[in-house]
């Protein structure tokens, strides 16, 4: 029983183990990571990012549900606003090979390395409607929806090359509620929430293959395995606060600030696998090949000695070259749990103060505080149950030698050529414990991104058939460092800091309709580091990675 124990415990682990049915399903149902949200990035709203992201202070349009809500109450009318983002990210990744590595790892790592450079262009719409029904109320929405999907499962492997936050980095939608009041002249206050759901939910997998006897001789195929599997998810909302103040003590100076809490979406699924073999014909020839170093197996057999009477003989032998088979019930139920953190943006605190020292001019400088200390792992958690299998065979004759073994009254009898054993039919149950690495966490820090942004407005045009045209350009830059640190063991999350430039202009037609445009772009210098840690499937001994980031949009509103 030992030794079939031994060859279930082999076999299975190899054949029919927990971790196929584990990937199975994530490559399934979860095509492969993201974090934090695109509008940590790229900002909300036309203006806004041709300023850079310099906005806490002037939020005067849709953004503002982003930015700092309490601008908000700089809009006395109603107004809509539609928008698109496009991006294209421009990234290189360096992967140089151990030392001493054949060329099939070589080809490996070269694969490995064109795989992570091809990064996912950013292609979104934007939505906001903004309504003042009171004096001093202002309320809205705002939607950030990419392009051809509402959201996607992403699972992240911390010890694969990549970069963290631009890998389909677009694939997160946005939805937010928020309005502003006005406590008193040139004051207010804005409250508001960002909406999403959590995912919870149950994955069965029945799996069942029967062998079929296809002619008189036994001869013997297996039918393929073909999963019946149900997938239950759940979607509970949940909301996460936001809130801004907005603060005018003179009309040529706007000072903002506003807070935004973490956001975590997790992503719960309890997983159960029931793998039934009927009728399952085992080779107790490839049994013994699976045996260190050719191990016979221990057993009991039974000889009638007419000497010693009517009573069979127990005698303990070893047997090997053991040529046959068996035919076997095996059933195996599995569970386990999935968990990850699929969407995840950092605590947030911006300040901001916004100068017109003309009637033409703005200048706005702004500092937000990034709260990335509290990061959590972002790799799939797995939690296996410890695997029990029962097994159930039917009697049979197998063919093996015995080895030397001494029987009472006939003294020592060996060699014993192959003889025909029969062997009983078996129950059993066996339990293999399941144990699997501790996920990993990236070392991270906290991060102050400075902005600043300029808007000049031109001096009104009046065309005969247009009317009045306001024109106005725009322009900014911010420093995005980085809050990953380089790793070199287990961790190669890869994300270099950024420097930001941008341009942007718009006109406004009669003050009822506007469109407003802008580009940015993006440096991302190289971040390098050596690996102490060498990964046998993919060998390499040094990272680099870096690029560029090139972003457009344009914005039209009409207002009422």
């Amino acid at each position: 029983m030992n030794n079939f124990g031994r060859y279930f415990n082999e076999t299975m682990s190899k054949r029919l183990s927990f971790f196929y049915l584990v990937w199975w399903f994530l490559h399934l149902w979860t095509p492969k990571v993201a974090i934090a949200g695109p509008l940590d990035i790229y900002g909300m709203g036309a203006k806004s990012r041709g300023m850079a992201g310099a906005y806490t202070a002037v939020s005067d349009d849709f953004g503002a549900f982003y930015h700092n809500p309490a601008g908000l109450m700089q809009i006395r009318t109603n107004r809509l606003d539609l928008g698109v983002l496009y991006a294209d990210p421009i990234l290189d990744l360096d992967l140089r090979p151990a030392k001493d590595i054949t060329k099939d790892e070589a080809r490996r790592v070269e694969r490995m390395e064109k795989e992570k450079s091809d990064v996912q262009s950013v292609k979104s719409y934007e939505f906001g409607l903004v309504m003042s029904p009171y004096e001093r109320l202002t309320m809205g929405i705002a939607m950030h929806v990419p392009e051809g999907t509402a959201v996607t499962l992403r699972a992240v492997d911390s010890h694969t090359p990549s970069f963290i936050l631009h890998d389909h980095y677009s694939e997160r939608s946005a939805l937010f509620f928020g309005g502003a009041i006005e406590l008193a002249p040139g004051l207010a206050i804005g409250l508001g929430a960002q909406i999403f759901v959590k995912v919870r939910g149950k994955l069965e997998v029945p799996i069942v293959a029967r062998n079929r006897k296809e002619n008189e001789q036994r001869s013997v195929g297996t039918e393929e395995i073909d999963p019946d599997s149900e997938l239950t998810i759940d979607f509970p909302y949940q909301s996460y606060p936001f809130f801004g103040v907005f603060y005018q003590p003179k009309p040529w100076i706007r000072l903002g600030g506003s807070y935004r809490s973490q956001f975590e979406w997790n992503v719960l699924i309890d997983a159960k696998a029931d793998v039934v073999l009927e009728d399952y014909e085992l080779d107790l020839g490839q049994l013994m090949s699976l045996m260190p170093g050719g191990e016979s197996i221990k057993t009991v057999i039974e000889i009638q000695i007419p000497a010693l009477g009517q009573t069979p003989v127990e005698i303990p032998v070893e047997i090997d070259d053991i040529q046959g088979s068996i035919i076997a019930d095996v059933r195996i139920p599995l569970e386990a749990s999935l968990a990850m953190v699929d969407f995840w943006e950092p605590q947030q605190l911006s300040w901001g103060v916004a100068i017109d020292p003309t009637d033409q001019w703005t200048v706005s400088l702004d500092a937000t505080w990034y709260d990335w200390s509290e990061y959590p792992s972002p790799d799939l958690e797995i939690k296996i149950n410890d695997v029990n299998i029962n097994v159930h065979t039917l009697p049979a004759n197998i063919q093996a030698r015995i080895r030397n073994l001494t029987v009472p009254v006939l003294g020592t009898v060996g060699p014993v050529p192959p003889a025909t054993i029969a062997i009983p039919g078996l129950d059993a149950s066996l339990s293999i414990p399941v144990h699997l690495a501790v996920s990993a966490q990236p070392k991270t820090h906290d991060v102050i991104h400075p902005r600043i942004g300029v808007e000049h407005r031109f001096a009104p045009v009046y065309e005969k058939h247009l009317g009045k045209i306001d024109y106005s350009a725009r322009a900014g830059y911010a420093y995005e460092p980085s809050p990953f640190e380089t790793d070199g063991g287990y961790v190669n999350l890869i994300d270099p800091d950024r420097h930001l430039f941008t341009l942007g202009g718009g006109a406004e037609f009669n003050d009822r309709f506007s469109v407003d445009t802008y580009v940015q772009y993006r440096y991302l210098p190289e971040v390098s580091f050596g690996k102490s840690t060498i990964d046998a499937d993919v060998p390499f001994e040094h990272v680099s990675g870096g690029g560029h980031i090139l972003a457009t949009g344009i914005q039209g509103s009409v207002t009422w």
